[in-house]
């Protein structure tokens, strides 16, 4: 589940649990059996929430931006860098961090029941009356170690005592049908529900609920076996004085203090048996409530499917008669797309009665292609009433001219230009290459001043560079929207550059691009001023812009304004020279 799908999740578990329990409230189903059935009931509508309701279809912008992302990570390795994960992330580590310590807690809880189980001393004879009279199986120990009763285990249970109360037959039956209703594989499986939405409060509040009624259906058999209100009265009265309350959330809990209360108050009370009628209205009332809750949140508050890669901008398919039904999308695999790998792969498909694929083997086509399409026509589905004898040759084209794949690092190609248009290369600037590298450098460069360059012959030209030195940068900027410029050099070389204040170089500004405010900072209310630190060459145009400062949700913006900054060039001595600067851009919202 993503984070976005987490969180949505979350809310929508929180608008559950608070509407069904005022529902509860509301029907004031005072009948501990009726009540704990219906908060089990929500607890597993909570689990059951994401799939009863329908996904909002949230298509990926492009092909190319999932395609570029592989890009980008092909054309990046070997410079790795350092950055922190989404916030989105790093709150999804931290619920995942938490439910594993909490699963480690219960693991510490269970070694310490098992420990006192061991150390703990046989009691064989104690209340076998009751055993036969509640009808069930269970071993008593007596133990000085636990603060107060506690009952756990499933096949083999049992009970530990503490002095204080081995010989009261109350809290031995109390304990009794504890294992006659296998309530501790139900208090374990509330702990690790509560320790996968530890962060949760509805969740806590519910099991909370949960574990409260469970005891008052318990006090209530309790009390019909051994035919004693008062005297079941007075032992509860007198451990809650005792404090003697297990610290074990593995074991069923014979008393918790807070929920003493309401538990006295409901052996207090006589609760009569309700009605068919009344039993049906409101079991139909609190569904409609579950009802309501979930279309209501599948629409104002949905789950996004996962993002589906669209690959109609570099695949065409060919069935040869076969009407296809459904099919995954073909991925681009990167190292394909970076070696212009292009072609048809030509797949015979052998299909089942129901027209989907049984098995598939590839004919011909560019080897480095072969496994994305047998992932994808593994998963196609034909109409089985009109398709041909099997098996069928389908053929899946790649086209790599014209594939809209997005630059492996923003400085491969200009801010705000697609990826897809092609520009005239105005200038090669080699200044900031060393003496030492630039012969092998310019026979590097096979571009020429005045050609016509895509994305493909930039990043074909970072490659290059790496491959003679892994320091040399390659800069590219756009002169003006039909050309653009190249700047390549190793950082901290270069000509003579002077300082200049930003006041004092913004005089010399004739062109200059105001940034759009973006709709996200505009709901959000942010408003601030984004700090750069830029580089201007010999030129006037911006060639290199590092951020100092400046609210994250304004500075893509900021940049790509500022990237089509032109100034008139700053002369030293009558010749041009790179200044470096430092420009603020500040947004303001209207009150």
């Amino acid at each position: 589940m993503t984070p976005h799908n987490l969180l949505v999740y979350n809310l929508q578990i929180l608008v559950l649990i608070a509407a069904c329990g005022l529902a509860i409230a509301a029907l004031r189903l005072r009948n501990p059996n009726v009540r704990m059935l219906s908060m089990q009931a929500v607890l597993a509508l909570c689990f059951l929430l994401p799939l009863l309701q329908p996904r909002l279809d949230v298509q990926a912008r492009v092909a190319a931006e999932t395609l570029g992302v592989y890009a980008a990570t092909s054309a990046t390795a070997g410079a790795p860098q350092f950055t922190l994960p989404p916030l989105s992330t790093m709150l999804l580590g931290l619920a995942l961090l938490g439910a594993a310590g909490r699963v480690v807690w219960i693991g510490v809880g269970l070694v310490r029941l098992s420990r006192y189980r061991r150390h703990a001393t046989p009691a064989p004879t104690v209340h076998q009356h009751l055993l036969r009279r509640v009808g069930v199986k269970a071993s008593f120990f007596y133990s000085d170690e636990i603060p107060g009763p506690v009952t756990f285990g499933i096949f083999r249970p049992a009970i530990l005592l503490p002095s204080a109360c081995s010989t009261s037959e109350f809290v031995a039956c109390h304990e009794l049908v504890h294992v006659r209703r296998r309530d501790w594989a139900v208090a374990l499986a509330e702990q690790f529900v509560l320790a996968l939405f530890w962060f949760h409060p509805a969740v806590w509040w519910l099991v909370a609920r949960l574990q409260l009624t469970r005891e008052q259906v318990v006090d209530q058999e309790v009390v019909k076996i051994l035919d004693g209100r008062d005297e079941y009265l007075n032992t509860l009265l007198s451990i809650a004085a005792a404090r003697l309350a297990p610290d074990l959330a593995p074991g069923t809990l014979f008393l918790q203090k807070r929920h003493l209360r309401e538990r006295v108050a409901s052996l207090l009370q006589e609760v009569p048996p309700m009605s068919r009628i009344r039993l049906f209205s409101s079991s139909a009332a609190l569904i409609a409530t579950a009802g309501i809750v979930i279309f209501t949140c599948s629409r104002a508050l949905p789950l996004q499917a996962s993002p589906a890669l669209d690959d109609s901008a570099y695949i065409e398919i060919q069935t040869g008669g076969a009407n296809l039904l459904h099919r995954v999308p073909v991925e681009y695999p990167a190292a394909a797309q970076r070696d212009h790998i292009a072609g048809a792969v030509v797949a015979q498909l052998t299909l089942n009665s129901q027209g989907e694929v049984s098995d598939a083997k590839i004919l011909t086509g560019p080897a480095e292609l072969h496994a994305p399409v047998l992932a994808s026509v593994l998963q196609w589905h034909f109409d089985n009433t009109a398709a041909p004898a099997s098996p069928i040759n389908v053929t899946v084209t790649f086209r790599d001219s014209g594939s809209p794949l997005l630059p492996a690092s923003p400085s491969l190609w200009p801010a705000g230009v697609p990826v897809n248009k092609s520009l005239t290369l105005s200038r090669i600037d080699l200044s900031s290459v060393p003496p030492a590298l630039r012969d092998r450098v310019s026979q590097a460069v096979t571009l020429h001043e005045g050609q016509t360059v895509s994305w493909q012959d930039m990043s074909a030209l970072s490659a290059s560079l790496a491959g003679i030195d892994e320091h040399l940068n390659l800069g590219v900027h756009a002169s003006d929207e039909q050309s653009l410029s190249v700047r390549i050099g190793v950082p901290g070389y270069g000509p003579p550059r002077i300082r200049i204040g930003g006041n004092t170089q913004a005089a010399n500004l004739i062109r200059k691009i105001v940034p759009l405010y973006p709709a996200e900072a505009k709901a959000a209310r942010v408003q601030g001023v984004v700090k750069f630190t830029a580089e201007i060459g010999k030129d006037g145009a911006v060639q290199e812009l590092h951020l100092d400062s400046g609210p994250p949700l304004l500075v893509p913006a900021a940049e790509e304004a500022v990237r089509q900054w032109v100034y008139r060039p700053t002369l030293l001595n009558g010749d041009p020279v790179d200044v470096v600067t430092s420009i603020d851009v500040n947004f303001t919202l209207s009150r």
